[in-house]
Formats: C-alpha cells, structure tokens, sequence
C-alpha cells in the first residue's frame, strides 16, 4: 500500500496483492484511487504511450468502466506500430480490450501468450524479488481481475496459482501488527493530492 508515496508512480505490481487477498475495504481503496492514473500532467492519461494511460486502462478493468475501457484499448491497438518498443504493455491492452468485450477466448489466449517462456523472459526484469520464478505477476493480475469480473478462465500452468484465482474473502482480516492497527488507509493524501483521496464507500 503506498497511500503515503502520493508523488509515486504505482506500479501494477501494488495492485497484485489487494486483488489476491480478496479483501474488498483494501480493493475499494484502490477502485477510489485516481492517482493510480494522474500525474502533475494531467493530459498524460490521454496519451497510448503514457504510464498513465496504461494505468488508467487497468483502472478501469478494475471499477468494471468497459465501455470507455474498450474505447481506449481500441484507439491504442489502431497506432500498434508506435509500441514497438513497449510490446509487453500491447499485449496486456490486447487482454485488456478482450476483457471490455467479453472475449474468455481471446483472454485465455493472451495469457497462454504472457507466460510463454518467450514473453517471461521479456518481463524477467520487472519481476520483484517475491514473483520471480514464481509467478508471472502481469498475468496472474489479469486473470484475477477477469475472475473479479465472472469470467472463470480455466489456465492450467503454475505461472498462475489457480488457487488464488476463485473471489473467497476471509471472514475477517486483522492486521498482525500492532503499528499497523491504528493506520487508517481512508486518511486524506497530502497536497497536492488532497483532493484525489479515495473515499471510504457509504454503507
């Protein structure tokens, strides 16, 4: 959780672990997070190369928002050629448009794709010290987050722990330590970023 790093760029790696824990106060938290996708340049999120876009893009697979989801997938998979040497990102909006249509075909075809031993090697390097050889962590996110959205892909490799897939919160989460019990993940960013705290869901 990097609530307090508001000038950060959040990796989709951050994500991972809120989705795989199935815990959906931590979930929302990220659902309500606009600064997954804006920088000090606002207009970044409009750009197909951008990290913002890309971001964004999940984002939105993440809130469920797929009609303008497949709007943007559409308008980045048209310039194909200027990702040349972002073939990795192209690939996870392919999935991703895939997703904003419906297509578990297509879906399940892209992540046979990503963890290809072609593709992981390409993604070897951004891999984290938990994932690497364990996981392919782009994958996997993805394929959770179909899960998330009713599609139950059936992906028989140990890139993606199939357990971990399946939508089975705990009956209750308790944070272990004691610094950790009284942090409220719903306090306000600081400023600049004030305005785009996440907002705790009205029950």
């Amino acid at each position: 959780m990097l609530q307090y790093e508001t000038n950060g760029v959040d990796s989709v790696e951050n994500l991972l672990w809120p989705l795989i824990s199935d815990n959906q106060e931590v979930i929302d938290w990220y659902r309500d997070n606009r600064r997954f996708y804006e920088s000090a340049d606002s207009e970044k999120k409009n750009q197909i190369l951008s990290h913002e876009f890309y971001r964004l893009q999940i984002w939105r697979a993440l809130n469920g928002l797929f009609a303008e989801l497949r709007v943007d997938c559409e308008k980045a998979l048209s310039q194909s050629e200027k990702f040349s040497k972002m073939k990795p990102r192209l690939v996870i909006l392919r999935f991703l448009h895939a997703l904003s249509i419906g297509d578990k075909a297509e879906m399940t075809r892209i992540l046979l794709e990503m963890y290809s031993r072609k593709l992981r090697s390409r993604s070897f390097a951004y891999e984290s010290g938990i994932t690497c050889q364990f996981i392919v962590s782009y994958a996997t996110l993805l394929a959770k987050l179909a899960w998330r959205h009713g599609y139950e892909l059936d992906l028989d490799t140990p890139w993606i722990p199939r357990e971990w897939l399946p939508i089975q919160p705990n009956e209750k989460y308790e944070d272990p330590w004691p610094f950790m019990q009284e942090f409220d993940i719903w306090q306000p960013f600081a400023e600049p970023w004030a305005a785009y705290s996440p907002q705790r869901p009205q029950t």
